[in-house]
């Protein structure tokens, strides 16, 4: 079955020729001249015109059923108001894209036994767009776990369920060569998602 989408590319000030690449294959192209990633979701999230909002990023590769994956799951389950899946790595040693997913099955896991229902993750879900409306959508204080703030007002909307056939791969830019600095980026992140008391500023390098 064909499902009808859209693609919207929200471009922060590239300088790579992104823009007219994306127009060439179709996509829509919104300027976002605020740098940082929430302001990219939430501006893409205000322009579509879909009942699902699908999020990935540049670095991603989401497989060939990725869309229809999504459009049957949520029609099939009423109940459920977003899904998300897990990540592996398209250029890394295979040692790591095992860790790695052992690493968030982990983190998926304990964030369950904590908030007890599951977390989104901002590189591969889709949610359906009255539930994010309804929740208030990307809040505007958050540099840092936006996503994982997000679910926790999703969940008064409906399940959030990971699938294994939403798995993508993406860039291990942020971790390669640097696991422990990106374990202390990390740490103020989560610090202050548990403490409700957002950060003044980003906390993760910009690593491009």
């Amino acid at each position: 079955t064909t499902i009808p989408f859209e693609v919207i590319i929200v471009d922060t000030n590239s300088t790579d020729g992104t823009p007219r690449i994306a127009k060439s294959f179709g996509a829509r192209v919104i300027s976002q001249p605020q740098k940082g990633k929430v302001f990219a979701f939430r501006k893409g999230a205000d322009t579509a015109r879909g009942d699902i909002l699908a999020f990935t990023e540049a670095d991603c590769i989401v497989p060939k059923h990725w869309i229809n994956t999504i459009a049957t799951y949520l029609d099939e389950n009423p109940d459920v108001s977003a899904v998300c899946g897990m990540y592996t790595f398209h250029r890394s040693a295979p040692l790591h894209k095992v860790m790695t997913l052992i690493g968030h099955y982990i983190g998926h896991a304990l964030h369950y036994l904590v908030f007890r229902h599951h977390s989104i993750r901002a590189s591969n879900f889709a949610v359906r767009k009255s539930a994010y409306k309804a929740s208030g959508g990307f809040a505007k204080e958050l540099l840092e776990l936006y996503d994982t703030e997000l679910s926790q007002r999703l969940k008064n909307h409906g399940e959030i369920h990971i699938l294994n056939e939403l798995r993508i791969e993406t860039s291990d830019r942020r971790i390669k060569g640097r696991l422990m600095a990106y374990l202390g980026e990390l740490f103020p992140a989560v610090l202050a998602l548990l403490t409700r008391k957002p950060l003044k500023g980003q906390t993760y390098a910009d690593i491009r």
